[in-house]
């Protein structure tokens, strides 16, 4: 299992809920992490959404060993301009393996990892990320085109914990 995967997730986006899922193509960060960022959501202010990341062993994203699904309420919507409001961040190893080797290097100061069980890590530092707090914001961009959705792009500097560090610019993968 390679951990930069953990250091590198947030470099993607944020969102998400339940009336309609969109996703984005299998991808590659690094050399060898595999991805797949999914959101649900029925973009209306105040109601629920979830942005998921799903990391695969594989090149073709057949074979999943990670979820890490971050869960928000939408707080406000101005223009391109989104405010989500942290309810809970979770990670869920896929197998024995992976929930082992989670145990054994204490991956956000819990040894609670077990295959197939979400661990609640809203406001943990995991691997040198500081995971959102419970009701914190997650200042974010969000355009919405039809049945097409983009996503600001986090970075160190722009990473959303702020109205200062919203992203700037959309995600060059659409969500579809």
């Amino acid at each position: 299992m390679n951990l930069k995967f953990f250091l590198l997730v947030f470099f993607g986006l944020t969102l998400t809920t339940q009336a309609a899922t969109y996703k984005q193509n299998c991808r590659v960060i690094g050399e060898d992490d595999y991805l797949q960022f999914t959101i649900e959501s029925d973009l209306s202010s105040g109601s629920s959404f979830a942005f998921k990341i799903t990391a695969f062993e594989d090149e073709d994203c057949k074979i999943a060993y990670l979820h890490y699904d971050q869960y928000f309420k939408i707080d406000s919507i101005a223009g391109e301009k989104i405010n989500l409001k942290t309810e809970k961040v979770t990670y869920t190893p896929l197998s024995k393996e992976v929930a082992s080797a989670l145990r054994m290097i204490n991956y956000c100061n819990t040894k609670n990892w077990n295959a197939k069980v979400a661990v609640d890590v809203t406001g943990q530092l995991c691997d040198n990320y500081q995971q959102f707090a419970k009701d914190e914001i997650f200042f974010q961009i969000l355009k919405n085109e039809s049945s097409i959705l983009k996503f600001g792009t986090t970075t160190k500097a722009l990473d959303g914990h702020s109205e200062k560090n919203r992203p700037q610019d959309f995600d060059e993968l659409d969500y579809l």
